[in-house]
């Protein structure tokens, strides 16, 4: 017999692999429970309805976060070198997960959904912000242009792997994302060191 916990955690998986071919709104309990082989009611016994399934895909999405970025602080990486550690735990996890990336991809859309503003703008910002506060820290080191503002600096880099993610992608994942964010990343670090 399954659990709970299992099924409930399932639905969500589920759910992003139905955004992951289908994008969020074509995300219908009716599908999921087609998916998953099951009643739509006994997707009902764990959530009542879309919204509530969405939010247990942003928890879901935002729990790698809440871990990476407590790696790079355990692990004392600062600065540059953190960055760089961030994104390519990053580029490595969506290169092995692929439908992860329907959720980066997906966030703007869901942002417009009241019941899901708050937590999108919460995973944004907090990518931001760590960014930001290792790039503060390749400031204060020198690493980085003392013209550089650590805010702007941590959104560009964000937004140019999220554009290489998409590009990705819309390629059909024929090259190593690993690979290719790397090379994105580091046109971006060379926009702002320290000469």
């Amino acid at each position: 017999m399954v659990t709970l916990l299992h099924r409930k955690d399932r639905i969500i998986i589920t759910a992003i692999e139905v955004i992951n071919e289908m994008g969020v709104q074509s995300l219908s309990t009716k599908r999921i429970a087609s998916c998953e082989g099951i009643a739509e009611s006994t997707v009902f016994k764990h959530f009542s309805n879309k919204n509530e399934i969405l939010l247990g895909v942003l928890h879901y999405y935002q729990k790698y976060d809440h871990d990476l970025i407590r790696s790079v602080k355990v692990m004392g990486i600062t600065g540059l070198a953190g960055v760089r550690y961030l994104i390519s735990n990053y580029l490595s996890y969506y290169e092995n997960y692929h439908a992860i990336t329907a959720i980066t991809q997906g966030l703007e859309e869901m942002r417009y959904t009241a019941d899901l503003k708050d937590i999108v703008d919460a995973i944004i910002f907090q990518r931001q912000q760590a960014l930001a506060d290792l790039i503060q820290e390749a400031r204060e080191n020198g690493e980085v242009a003392d013209f550089i503002i650590p805010s702007i600096a941590g959104d560009l880099i964000w937004s140019g792997i999220t554009g290489c993610i998409r590009m990705w992608r819309t390629d059909q994942y024929v090259y190593s994302l690993v690979e290719r964010g790397a090379v994105y990343l580091d046109y971006m670090i060379g926009g702002i060191i320290a000469q």
